[in-house]
């Protein structure tokens, strides 16, 4: 979708950003600013800012401002051109459209999004308008789910007529093999049937409220379906990214500031019915990864409530490692065997379910729990799986303070000194940070295409010597220098980083190019054998910076303040970090100039999404090594 600048500029006139923020804060004016509570952290004395003159807000708590549609981006979780259709929307500006080829197929994806609204409000019509499926109003009843949590959930029902949404979707308009891909319609045998028919549905939500997809849950018994059937993915629906219940939840998961993540959809339900608002659904899945990112927008403190069977402690165990390499606050709740959050509020109130929530358990305790339930403390070799299992989620914890008190909380539990202790520790961080740092490196990023022409066209040490070297050259220096210190564990980890392409000198280039065939081939690289593999030039230029014979800058003066194992490793890592760290400033650099330089509003989002790509990846390198430093000394 190709919005016009001009159009931008009048949303942003248009949407007075006070108005805009104080539909979700409440601001007090203070001078020539209003004040508030900031919504993205949480606090007690108000550190946020909103200039009315300016148009903008700002936190001096997480440091977090800028414009009405970045405000609506942070808060929404929004794409900036959905945060830039919602407020033109909300504000009645139109959007043209300039590029053909775009609006096209904006209108195509806008496509499955209307087609899923159809649904879910023909699922809901189906309930609550047709008088033949009174029984299915019944046994919501009976499940005591009441008229408003009917409505404001969308609940529905497929029918019993088959045939019906066919004929319904033939009437509208609509596109039969799109509603295949949204699995509304299947196919079987060359024939087209209601995936959904005979089901209660409960339409999924993405968390800015947009129907994205449905679960159906049959209500016979029957040997032939399963219970429940989803969405699959689609152009519009990614379940390990979304959250049943969190469109409802978001603001009130702020406002209590912590989240109740639960399993099924009736759970999420029943508990919004007795006033407890703060929860969210995984639906069937473990607990992901992007998951977990999406809810620490909204808070840091993560209640899990699972069943009381072997599939919910199963869930609940691998859960556990996800929410703690977030480095968040982690407890998990326990009700009474054979009961689930929908049964339990149903028949004790909230009242005593929120006792649950008060004496949930640290997530150690509910491991150890867990393992003594199944027997595992009964011969040494059981116990010994079980305190690996779980060390394995402490060692993951960024917070060095953090991991050492559980750490040592678990070698409590068990009567074992810590020390016994921090040796798995340190392998399981090796491996995630190997982990990582295998994934960081694959990771595809604008500046895989980039590095080529980042690249200085500059010629051997004479032009070195002539010309003032820049942060990135004196940096490359010693990555080579390293190189030949003749320790096999510095130059694989070099490589682990930075590939020989990514050097902006040629003839560094060249050198870590041999360097990396001999490791392949087996061979460490010295300054005995440089005749065997490198040119003349290269092998004069390795011996002057090793020899420290090339005077390059004063800043080389201390290359290598020790000639310690341990003392090598730390240097290197620290190389290693300025090295990444400086490429993606680059990258960064020229980011942001395109943006000056640009009035293209698609351009303008696609880089703003690439300079949050690189900004992860920053931290996510800093992290890394840092973690690295740490295991090493």
């Amino acid at each position: 979708m190709n919005i016009p600048e001009d159009k931008i500029q009048e949303i942003i006139q248009a949407a007075d950003i006070v108005d805009v923020v104080s539909k979700y804060v409440r601001l007090r004016k203070t001078g020539i600013n209003y004040k508030g509570l900031c919504p993205f952290h949480n606090e007690k004395t108000p550190s946020f800012s909103v200039n009315a003159k300016k148009q903008i807000f700002y936190c001096f708590g997480c440091h977090k401002g800028g414009n009405a549609i970045k405000f609506l981006m942070e808060y929404n979780n929004l794409s900036f051109f959905d945060s830039v259709k919602e407020l033109a929307r909300e504000y009645g500006v139109d959007l043209p459209l300039r590029d053909e080829r775009g609006q096209e197929e904006q209108k195509k994806f806008e496509e499955y999004f209307d087609i899923t609204k159809a649904t879910i409000h023909y699922f809901a019509e189906n309930l609550t308008k047709n008088s033949a499926n009174k029984h299915i109003l019944e046994y919501l009843k009976n499940r005591n789910i009441n008229d408003s949590s009917i409505q404001n959930f969308g609940i529905g029902y497929g029918g019993g007529v088959r045939g019906k949404l066919i004929e319904f979707y033939k009437k509208g308009g609509f596109d039969e093999k799109k509603a295949i891909e949204l699995g509304f319609l299947g196919v079987s045998e060359g024939k087209i049937y209601e995936r959904f028919a005979g089901r209660l549905i409960f339409p999924i939500f993405s968390h800015h409220g947009r129907e994205i997809g449905a679960g159906g849950r049959i209500l016979e018994k029957r040997t032939d379906t399963g219970k429940y059937i989803n969405s699959p993915e689609s152009p519009i629906y990614n379940k390990s990214k979304v959250l049943y219940g969190l469109s409802h939840s978001k603001d009130e998961i702020r406002k209590e500031d912590f989240v109740i993540v639960v399993e099924g959809y009736l759970d999420v339900i029943s508990l919004y019915q007795h006033g407890i608002k703060n929860i969210a659904a995984v639906s069937g899945t473990a607990l992901t990864d992007d998951q977990v990112k999406l809810l620490s927008s909204y808070t840091k403190n993560f209640y899990l409530l699972f069943d009381s069977d072997a599939a919910g402690y199963k869930a609940a165990m691998r859960s556990i490692e996800i929410v703690m390499k977030h480095n968040l606050n982690l407890k998990i709740m326990t009700l009474p065997e054979g009961e689930d959050p929908d049964s339990f509020v149903h028949k004790h109130g909230a009242k005593e379910f929120l006792e649950y929530v008060k004496n949930a358990r640290e997530f150690i305790d509910y491991q150890y729990l867990v393992f003594e339930r199944g027997g595992y403390f009964q011969n040494p070799d059981k116990m010994t799986e079980a305190v690996k299992e779980m060390l394995r989620p402490v060692a993951l914890i960024p917070d060095a303070l953090k991991r050492t008190l559980f750490q040592k909380a678990i070698a409590e539990k068990f009567k074992l000194r810590e020390k016994v202790l921090e040796e798995d520790i340190e392998k399981f961080r090796e491996k995630e940070i190997e982990t990582r740092a295998l994934e960081l490196r694959e990771r595809p990023t604008p500046q895989e295409t980039a590095v080529q022409t980042a690249r200085t066209p500059v010629v051997a040490k004479q032009t070195i010597e002539r010309n003032p070297l820049s942060a990135f050259q004196l940096n490359e220096i010693e990555i080579i220098k390293l190189m030949f210190e003749g320790d096999e564990k510095v130059v694989r980890f070099i490589f682990q980083f930075i590939r020989p392409e990514e050097y902006t000198l040629p003839i560094h280039y060249g050198i870590a190019e041999k360097v990396f065939e001999e490791l392949e081939s087996g061979t460490i690289p010295t300054v005995n054998n440089l005749k065997d593999h490198y040119t003349l030039e290269e092998q004069n230029y390795i011996l002057d910076l090793v020899m420290d014979k090339h005077k390059i800058s004063e800043q080389l003066d201390d290359l290598l303040p020790s000639s310690t194992e341990a003392t090598l490793s730390l240097y290197t890592i620290d190389a290693v970090k300025k090295f990444r760290l400086l490429r993606i400033d680059e990258m960064l650099k020229e980011i942001h100039k395109e943006i000056s330089n640009t009035s293209d509003s698609i351009r303008i989002g696609e880089l703003v999404l690439d300079l949050k790509t690189y900004l992860d990846e920053k931290q996510d390198i800093s992290r890394i090594m840092d973690e690295l430093k740490t295991v090493i000394g």
